[in-house]
Protein backbone atom coordinates (compact mmCIF):
# COMPACT_ATOMS: atom_id res chain seq x y z
CA UNK A 1 0.00 0.00 0.00
CA UNK A 2 1.36 3.40 -0.98
CA UNK A 3 1.97 5.98 1.70
CA UNK A 4 -0.46 8.85 1.96
CA UNK A 5 0.76 12.43 1.59
CA UNK A 6 0.50 12.89 5.37
CA UNK A 7 2.57 9.75 6.03
CA UNK A 8 5.23 10.99 3.63
CA UNK A 9 5.35 14.34 5.41
CA UNK A 10 5.68 12.60 8.78
CA UNK A 11 8.48 10.38 7.48
CA UNK A 12 10.21 13.41 6.00
CA UNK A 13 10.07 15.26 9.31
CA UNK A 14 11.35 12.26 11.29
CA UNK A 15 14.30 11.74 8.94
CA UNK A 16 15.19 15.42 9.04
CA UNK A 17 14.79 15.69 12.78
CA UNK A 18 16.78 12.53 13.61
CA UNK A 19 19.70 13.66 11.51
CA UNK A 20 19.55 17.15 12.97
CA UNK A 21 19.71 15.77 16.53
CA UNK A 22 22.69 13.62 15.55
CA UNK A 23 24.58 16.52 13.97
CA UNK A 24 23.82 19.08 16.66
CA UNK A 25 24.98 16.65 19.35
CA UNK A 26 28.45 16.51 17.82
CA UNK A 27 31.34 18.71 18.86
CA UNK A 28 31.49 22.26 17.46
CA UNK A 29 34.44 21.26 15.31
CA UNK A 30 32.39 18.49 13.70
CA UNK A 31 29.70 20.99 12.77
CA UNK A 32 32.10 23.15 10.78
CA UNK A 33 32.07 22.56 7.03
CA UNK A 34 29.32 21.96 4.50
CA UNK A 35 25.84 20.71 5.35
CA UNK A 36 23.81 19.23 2.48
CA UNK A 37 20.08 19.32 1.72
CA UNK A 38 18.20 17.55 -1.02
CA UNK A 39 14.68 16.40 -1.93
CA UNK A 40 13.93 13.00 -3.46
CA UNK A 41 11.36 12.16 -6.15
CA UNK A 42 8.68 11.68 -3.49
CA UNK A 43 9.15 15.18 -2.10
CA UNK A 44 10.91 13.99 1.07
CA UNK A 45 13.61 16.41 2.24
CA UNK A 46 16.92 15.17 3.68
CA UNK A 47 19.64 16.82 5.75
CA UNK A 48 23.22 15.60 6.28
CA UNK A 49 26.79 16.74 6.93
CA UNK A 50 27.95 13.93 4.60
CA UNK A 51 27.91 14.62 0.87
CA UNK A 52 25.30 12.42 -0.85
CA UNK A 53 26.07 10.12 -3.78
CA UNK A 54 26.53 11.62 -7.29
CA UNK A 55 23.13 10.25 -8.30
CA UNK A 56 21.34 12.69 -5.97
CA UNK A 57 19.89 15.70 -7.79
CA UNK A 58 19.26 19.32 -6.72
CA UNK A 59 21.69 19.39 -3.81
CA UNK A 60 21.73 22.57 -1.71
CA UNK A 61 24.72 23.41 0.46
CA UNK A 62 24.67 25.28 3.76
CA UNK A 63 28.18 26.48 4.56
CA UNK A 64 28.76 26.72 8.31
CA UNK A 65 30.23 30.15 9.07
CA UNK A 66 29.62 30.57 12.77
CA UNK A 67 31.18 29.14 15.90
CA UNK A 68 31.24 29.88 19.61
CA UNK A 69 34.80 31.15 19.16
CA UNK A 70 33.77 33.87 16.70
CA UNK A 71 30.65 34.91 18.62
CA UNK A 72 32.29 34.95 22.01
CA UNK A 73 29.43 32.93 23.50
CA UNK A 74 30.89 30.31 25.83
CA UNK A 75 28.54 27.45 24.95
CA UNK A 76 28.67 24.27 22.90
CA UNK A 77 26.71 22.99 19.90
CA UNK A 78 25.01 26.26 18.98
CA UNK A 79 26.63 27.11 15.68
CA UNK A 80 23.59 27.26 13.40
CA UNK A 81 21.70 30.54 13.23
CA UNK A 82 17.92 30.51 13.53
CA UNK A 83 15.10 33.04 13.22
CA UNK A 84 11.99 32.87 15.36
CA UNK A 85 8.88 32.52 13.19
CA UNK A 86 6.24 32.00 15.89
CA UNK A 87 5.91 32.51 19.65
CA UNK A 88 3.34 30.20 21.24
CA UNK A 89 3.67 31.28 24.87
CA UNK A 90 6.33 32.25 27.39
CA UNK A 91 8.36 29.07 27.01
CA UNK A 92 7.79 27.65 23.54
CA UNK A 93 8.30 28.81 19.97
CA UNK A 94 9.00 27.76 16.40
CA UNK A 95 12.28 28.61 14.70
CA UNK A 96 13.67 28.38 11.19
CA UNK A 97 17.26 28.00 10.05
CA UNK A 98 19.56 25.95 7.81
CA UNK A 99 16.55 24.62 5.93
CA UNK A 100 14.84 23.40 9.11
CA UNK A 101 11.72 24.35 11.05
CA UNK A 102 12.02 23.32 14.70
CA UNK A 103 9.64 23.42 17.64
CA UNK A 104 11.54 24.68 20.69
CA UNK A 105 10.66 24.23 24.37
CA UNK A 106 12.84 26.49 26.50
CA UNK A 107 14.47 24.18 29.00
CA UNK A 108 14.61 24.95 32.71
CA UNK A 109 11.64 27.31 32.85
CA UNK A 110 7.87 27.09 33.12
CA UNK A 111 5.89 30.18 32.07
CA UNK A 112 2.21 30.82 32.87
CA UNK A 113 -0.09 28.70 30.73
CA UNK A 114 -1.89 30.49 27.92
CA UNK A 115 -4.59 27.93 27.20
CA UNK A 116 -6.96 25.51 28.84
CA UNK A 117 -10.43 25.25 30.22
CA UNK A 118 -12.54 28.42 30.26
CA UNK A 119 -12.51 29.64 33.87
CA UNK A 120 -14.20 33.05 33.59
CA UNK A 121 -17.79 33.14 34.80
CA UNK A 122 -20.40 34.87 32.69
CA UNK A 123 -20.78 38.54 33.52
CA UNK A 124 -17.39 38.94 35.22
CA UNK A 125 -15.37 42.04 34.46
CA UNK A 126 -12.63 41.11 31.96
CA UNK A 127 -10.76 44.41 32.09
CA UNK A 128 -7.30 44.91 33.59
CA UNK A 129 -7.07 44.82 37.35
CA UNK A 130 -4.52 45.48 40.07
CA UNK A 131 -3.23 42.65 42.20
CA UNK A 132 -0.66 43.21 44.94
CA UNK A 133 0.71 46.63 43.62
CA UNK A 134 1.03 45.38 40.02
CA UNK A 135 -1.43 45.88 37.20
CA UNK A 136 -1.99 42.76 35.15
CA UNK A 137 -4.38 41.77 32.39
CA UNK A 138 -7.17 39.39 33.37
CA UNK A 139 -6.13 36.30 31.40
CA UNK A 140 -8.20 33.82 33.39
CA UNK A 141 -10.64 33.23 30.57
CA UNK A 142 -7.92 31.79 28.34
CA UNK A 143 -5.05 31.02 30.69
CA UNK A 144 -3.11 31.96 33.78
CA UNK A 145 -2.48 35.49 35.00
CA UNK A 146 0.60 36.92 33.24
CA UNK A 147 0.42 34.39 30.39
CA UNK A 148 0.04 37.21 27.86
CA UNK A 149 2.79 39.24 29.51
CA UNK A 150 5.16 36.26 29.44
CA UNK A 151 4.51 35.70 25.75
CA UNK A 152 5.13 39.40 25.06
CA UNK A 153 8.36 39.35 27.09
CA UNK A 154 9.70 36.37 25.12
CA UNK A 155 8.75 38.07 21.86
CA UNK A 156 10.69 41.19 22.82
CA UNK A 157 13.76 39.13 23.65
CA UNK A 158 13.97 37.13 20.42
CA UNK A 159 11.82 38.47 17.59
CA UNK A 160 13.78 39.84 14.66
CA UNK A 161 17.08 38.58 16.08
CA UNK A 162 19.47 35.83 15.10
CA UNK A 163 19.45 33.15 17.77
CA UNK A 164 21.39 30.02 18.52
CA UNK A 165 20.20 26.99 20.44
CA UNK A 166 21.96 24.60 22.81
CA UNK A 167 20.19 21.28 22.53
CA UNK A 168 19.46 18.96 25.47
CA UNK A 169 17.29 16.43 23.64
CA UNK A 170 13.54 16.34 23.06
CA UNK A 171 10.40 16.15 25.19
CA UNK A 172 7.40 13.83 24.82
CA UNK A 173 5.92 16.18 22.21
CA UNK A 174 9.12 15.94 20.09
CA UNK A 175 10.01 19.55 20.81
CA UNK A 176 13.70 20.39 21.07
CA UNK A 177 14.61 21.14 24.69
CA UNK A 178 17.03 24.02 24.40
CA UNK A 179 18.69 27.03 25.88
CA UNK A 180 18.29 29.95 23.50
CA UNK A 181 20.96 32.62 23.01
CA UNK A 182 20.77 35.93 21.17
CA UNK A 183 23.76 37.29 19.24
CA UNK A 184 24.86 39.46 22.18
CA UNK A 185 25.11 36.40 24.43
CA UNK A 186 21.84 36.84 26.32
CA UNK A 187 20.54 33.53 27.66
CA UNK A 188 16.84 33.95 26.95
CA UNK A 189 15.65 31.19 29.28
CA UNK A 190 17.43 32.73 32.25
CA UNK A 191 16.30 36.24 31.30
CA UNK A 192 12.66 35.14 31.45
CA UNK A 193 13.17 34.01 35.05
CA UNK A 194 14.99 37.24 35.91
CA UNK A 195 12.07 39.27 34.56
CA UNK A 196 9.63 37.35 36.72
CA UNK A 197 7.89 35.99 33.64
CA UNK A 198 8.60 32.36 34.43
CA UNK A 199 9.34 30.12 37.35
CA UNK A 200 12.04 27.46 37.36
CA UNK A 201 10.78 24.18 35.91
CA UNK A 202 9.77 21.86 38.76
CA UNK A 203 10.01 18.54 36.93
CA UNK A 204 12.90 16.30 36.06
CA UNK A 205 15.71 18.05 34.18
CA UNK A 206 17.89 16.70 31.40
CA UNK A 207 21.36 15.34 32.09
CA UNK A 208 24.04 18.02 32.00
CA UNK A 209 21.65 20.92 32.55
CA UNK A 210 22.53 23.21 35.49
CA UNK A 211 19.56 24.75 37.29
CA UNK A 212 21.60 26.63 39.90
CA UNK A 213 21.66 30.03 38.10
CA UNK A 214 17.93 29.67 37.41
CA UNK A 215 17.08 29.20 41.08
CA UNK A 216 19.27 32.19 41.96
CA UNK A 217 17.43 34.33 39.40
CA UNK A 218 14.06 33.14 40.69
CA UNK A 219 14.97 34.04 44.28
CA UNK A 220 15.89 37.58 43.19
CA UNK A 221 12.67 37.96 41.18
CA UNK A 222 10.59 36.77 44.14
CA UNK A 223 12.37 39.14 46.50
CA UNK A 224 11.59 42.10 44.24
CA UNK A 225 8.03 40.92 43.45
CA UNK A 226 8.65 41.02 39.69
CA UNK A 227 6.07 39.78 37.21
CA UNK A 228 4.31 36.64 38.35
CA UNK A 229 5.58 37.12 41.89
CA UNK A 230 3.78 40.47 42.20
CA UNK A 231 0.52 38.65 42.90
CA UNK A 232 2.17 36.99 45.90
CA UNK A 233 -0.03 34.37 47.55
CA UNK A 234 -2.40 34.43 44.57
CA UNK A 235 0.33 32.99 42.36
CA UNK A 236 -0.14 29.39 41.24
CA UNK A 237 2.57 27.26 39.67
CA UNK A 238 1.85 26.24 36.05
CA UNK A 239 2.30 22.62 37.17
CA UNK A 240 -0.65 22.93 39.55
CA UNK A 241 -2.69 25.06 37.14
CA UNK A 242 -2.37 22.45 34.37
CA UNK A 243 -3.78 19.77 36.66
CA UNK A 244 -6.79 21.94 37.51
CA UNK A 245 -7.36 23.10 33.90
CA UNK A 246 -6.69 20.13 31.60
CA UNK A 247 -6.68 20.81 27.88
CA UNK A 248 -9.54 19.25 25.96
Amino acid sequence: MEDTALQKQVKSFLVLFDIFILVISLSPAALCGDIFFWTDEHGIRYYSNVKPSPSVQNIEIYEEKYSSKTTGINTDNINILFKVIKIYDGDSMKVKGAGMDLMIRLIGIDAPESGGKNTTKSGENKSSKSVGNAKQSDNTRYGQPFSNEAKTALSRLVEGKDIRIKNYGTDRYNRVLAEVFTADGTLVNLEMVKLGMSEVYRGKTEKGFDLKPYYQAESAAKRDYRGIWSIRTNYESPTIWRKRHPRK
